[in-house]
């Protein structure tokens, strides 16, 4: 029997942000399900108002970073790390051990901290 959720979305990011990219609004698209808070999450996060009656189990919402309130504050840490966690696979390295890696070459950058 076919199932009305979507239970797994998967993205993947060719390359890491640089540490000096002032702005660093990657591509960067929040799948929003509605049915669950009747939208509240959506309307509350993005810019613009939705009909969450339009969503109901037939569609989702995908919405670019350009139309959600939060800006790149964790963009960075997280799609860098999901790039070195990525590397470190496919190179049959532990995560830990690609970081040791970037260390001793200098490349690891601490990440900004969010305010």
């Amino acid at each position: 029997m076919p199932t009305r959720e979507i239970d797994y979305y998967g993205v993947t990011f060719d390359h890491g942000v640089p540490a000096d990219d002032m702005n660093p609004e990657v591509l960067q698209i929040n799948i929003l399900e509605m049915e669950e808070d009747n939208g509240a999450y959506a309307n509350k996060g993005i810019l613009f108002q939705v009909d969450p009656a339009k969503y109901a189990s037939v569609s989702i919402l995908a919405v670019p970073r350009c139309c959600q309130r939060r800006k790149g504050t964790t963009d960075r840490l997280r799609i860098n790390s999901a790039v070195e966690t990525r590397v470190a696979i496919q190179a049959g390295m532990s995560w830990l051990d690609r970081v040791q890696q970037l260390e001793n070459r200098g490349e690891l950058r601490p990440a900004k901290p969010v305010v």
